[in-house]
């Protein structure tokens, strides 16, 4: 009974080293389907308890943390799942090599460990080398650990390896050739027939870069499609009575996207900013009934827009991008069914113009960005509104702006909501047949409304 006791007793005091260490395991940045986070998160299974991606990625949404997180949102991680270390990634591709940037935040610890994979299959032996750092690392909390391995395909070459001397180690370098690469950060897994796993320690100085993550700002293509209402507004400067100000209520169908080529594999480099944006809305049942009759006019409105961008990232969450588009816009109304064209008093515009912009997006929560965009229109043509028999010649300037928030579902699927205004300006010089007849000086036409999109995302 004694025996007992005592066996008893050191068991008790054995549990706590034997104890699991609690991870969690965060959804990796590329990661499609959560494969090789969920495969990591197998691994440390056996050695640690495991808060899968999944339920991990719910923590951060319920927290609002970000997708990339910092030491301080990985504590309030700890604190939320009660873990002891939260592991985070961030996956890219290139061809057929992947490379994964694992970065582990342990809870006492103010500096994140780091490490770089570089493998081509998720397969056993990627499973064993990775979650085996990961593992190693719970254990040191080294974060700068620069000392050489080889990584051993099985449990049983390690064990051989230990028991090995330096000297048996120095004859292995010389036949491998790796006697000069003990100054290198780089550490390199024996490949098989299934993949070869490589592992790269950063410097410290370039975990800037490796840090960056790739939001919703960096979307390599967009598309949205919805509905635009608004209100279209025509007015007149006059020195005696003008004519009467034009105005309609619009109901459009609206797409507009944009796509960066050079995104899709590698967000890094200046030619993944470079990138191509177009815009088409067109009215439905659109028309302007004459004042003091019943008679409806229908109207064609509607414009397009293509151009060019540049998104440049400023800090994590923030990006400002520069574009130039060239635009058509027009307001023609369809008066083959009157008497005479007279009749509906309000000048047909088709406006052609160069529009230079400026703006930017921001993340304000892991699901929403907002962004705003304004522009000035260098106008090329108006349509007939300035001819001699109407208003004539004129200095016509313009501008226009938008913002808006992109809401996201899903990782392919979101929401934008937006508002637009734009304004074009006349300064007529007097010698049209109308700007004269009814002393008009000036004009201004407006557009605004809201637009609500359903999007797709890559």
């Amino acid at each position: 009974m004694r025996f007992l006791v005592v066996l008893l007793g050191l068991l008790a005091l054995a549990t706590p080293v034997l104890a699991k260490p609690k991870v969690a395991v965060a959804p990796f940045k590329g990661d499609k389907n959560n494969k090789v986070s969920d495969a990591i998160a197998e691994a440390l299974a056996g050695s640690a308890k495991v808060t899968d991606p999944k339920a991990t990625g719910k923590a951060i949404d319920k927290l609002d943390l970000g997708k990339d997180l910092d030491v301080g949102e990985a504590k309030k991680l700890h604190k939320k799942l009660e873990v002891d270390a939260v592991v985070q990634g961030k996956l890219e591709k290139d061809g057929k090599t992947q490379t994964l940037k694992i970065s582990i935040f342990l809870k006492g610890k103010d500096e994140a460990v780091r490490f770089t994979v570089q493998f081509t299959k998720v397969n056993d032996k990627f499973r064993e080398d990775v979650s085996g750092i990961i593992v190693k690392k719970l254990d040191t909390g080294d974060v700068d650990d620069t000392k050489k391995r080889r990584l051993s395909d099985n449990a049983d070459d390690d064990n051989k390896k230990k028991k090995r001397n330096p000297d048996d180690d120095n004859d292995d370098k010389k036949k491998n050739g790796d006697g000069d690469d003990d100054k290198k950060n780089k550490r390199v897994a024996d490949g098989d027939d299934d993949g070869e796993t490589k592992v790269r320690k950063k410097k410290k100085k370039k975990r800037a870069a490796d840090d960056e993550v790739a939001g919703p700002r960096k979307v390599a293509a967009r598309v949205d499609v919805g509905a635009f209402g608004g209100v279209r507004r025509l007015t007149y400067s006059s020195s005696m009575t003008g004519p009467r100000p034009v105005g309609t209520r619009t109901l459009a169908a609206h797409v507009e996207g944009e796509i960066y080529p050079f995104a899709f594999n590698n967000q890094k480099g200046g030619a993944a900013g470079l990138g191509f944006a177009g815009e088409f809305e067109k009215t439905v049942g659109l028309s302007i009934t004459i004042p003091g009759t019943t008679t409806a006019v229908p109207i064609d409105q509607g414009h397009f827009s293509i151009g060019a961008r540049y998104r440049i990232s400023v800090g994590d969450k923030t990006a400002v991008v520069i574009g130039t588009d060239f635009s058509k816009r027009r307001y023609i109304a369809d008066r083959s069914g009157l008497g005479a064209p007279t009749e509906l008093d309000a000048p047909d515009v088709d406006y052609t113009a160069v529009i230079p912009n400026v703006g930017f997006s921001t993340l304000v929560s892991p699901t929403i960005a907002f962004w705003a965009r304004a522009g000035g229109m260098l106008i090329l043509d108006t349509g007939s509104i300035q001819e001699k028999s109407n208003y004539g010649a004129a200095k016509v300037f313009g501008l226009e702006a938008r913002l808006g928030t992109d809401i996201a579902f899903s990782e392919r699927v979101g929401m934008r909501l937006s508002g637009g205004f734009n304004q074009i300006t006349f300064k007529f010089s007097g010698n049209g047949d109308m700007a004269m007849a009814r002393g008009v000086t000036a004009a201004a036409d407006r557009n605004f409304g809201l637009a609500a999109m359903l999007g797709v995302t890559y």
